[in-house]
């Protein structure tokens, strides 16, 4: 009877285990999840990296964005413009005088909490609206400032 008590015990503590386990992984999605966050991160890491070299290229300009964010003098190299995880090229748009739109493959939804300052969330989840930073001074000087 006691061996029987104690085999009862011993998988009731292994099944209890297990769930914990399971639960554990259900919330906090995994080892999976966490290298999709991994990717994801490295993916908005190139966006910011690519709208501080547009910033840089514009520098004191009074003119509209480049059409692409290419080497410039002074600025560093130019900034990677593949996923490195899918080989596709991130997507760039100029939306206004202060304003470029990015977007890449995110594997997972975005998350607001994560979001910078200068950065929104469009319509489409994969892109990012990111503001390039122009002193009002210089976008005052511009006949087609948006303010």
């Amino acid at each position: 009877m006691r061996d029987r008590l104690r085999t009862v015990a011993t998988v009731g503590i292994a099944a209890l285990s297990a769930g914990l386990v399971v639960a554990a992984l259900a919330l906090t999605g995994g080892p999976v999840h966490a290298r999709r966050e991994y990717r994801d991160n490295i993916r908005m890491r190139d966006l910011r990296e690519i709208a501080r070299h547009v910033g840089c290229a514009v520098e004191g300009s009074t003119g509209p964005l480049p059409a692409s964010p290419e080497a410039v003098a002074g600025c560093g190299n130019p900034p990677r413009m593949l996923d490195p995880y899918t080989g596709q090229p991130y997507r760039y748009e100029v939306l206004d005088l202060r304003t470029v739109r990015l977007c890449a493959g995110f594997e997972l939804p975005p998350d607001p909490h994560q979001q910078g300052a200068n950065e929104s969330i469009g319509a489409d989840p994969d892109c990012r609206d990111l503001r390039v930073w122009r002193p009002d001074a210089v976008l005052d000087a511009s006949p087609n400032a948006d303010g």
